[in-house]
């Protein structure tokens, strides 16, 4: 039976970031501001207008992490297929038993992999490869909430039968936040552009 185990971590996490475009009306006398969807209203104003500008705001929006993402896969090898999805099997429940011993339950541990192929030695000349065994894997997507316990699950999922720790990766639980943050970063961001340009001109928006 071969035991893999392999580590890929993933630390970088790129902050959340938005684009704004707006399309704005410079000319004396008018106040007028909208986006690419304006009202027929404001859309006339601006054809009569003497120039429009079109700007693009960025805005960006970070946190450290607070979620952690672990495949965790078991390998077993056997003389038939249900002898290796019985090991395998026996295995994964092993490894879920361990999660939760840890408080790993529910929505955070999720099955990533269930397969089955054939083992063949080397083909012979002039025979086609014969199967000597067959190999089962399962494997589990592991939720962190505490990143900090990385080490002592992933710890516990090897001492009950995990062979193989990959995907690696960190993200932040509530991104929406985030976003909603850098959307209104990126619209002050294009209308202190727009204003800039308009002041330089003598005109106003």
């Amino acid at each position: 039976r071969r035991r893999r185990r392999h580590l890929h971590p993933r630390p970088f996490l790129p902050p959340l970031a938005a684009a704004i475009a707006l399309t704005a009306v410079a000319a004396p006398g008018f106040a007028v501001a909208q986006n690419g969807s304006g009202s027929n209203a404001a859309a006339n104003t601006a054809s009569a207008c003497a120039g429009r500008l079109s700007v693009t705001g960025q805005g960006e929006a970070s946190a450290a992490p607070d979620l952690l993402r672990v495949n965790l896969r078991t390998e077993t090898e056997a003389a038939s297929p249900a002898e290796a999805l019985s090991g395998t099997a026996a295995q994964a429940q092993a490894m879920l038993d361990a999660l939760k011993a840890e408080g790993i339950e529910g929505a955070n541990v999720q099955t990533s992999e269930v397969s089955l192929h054939p083992v063949r030695e080397p083909a012979q000349k002039g025979q086609a490869p014969k199967v000597v065994a067959w190999r089962a894997a399962n494997g589990l997507r592991v939720s962190l909430v505490d990143v900090s316990r990385f080490g002592a699950v992933v710890n516990a999922a090897a001492a009950a039968g995990a062979t193989e720790v990959s995907g690696i990766s960190l993200d932040v639980s509530e991104p929406d936040a985030l976003m909603e943050e850098a959307r209104a970063g990126a619209v002050r961001d294009a209308m202190d552009r727009a204003a800039a340009m308009a002041e330089a001109a003598g005109l106003r928006l």
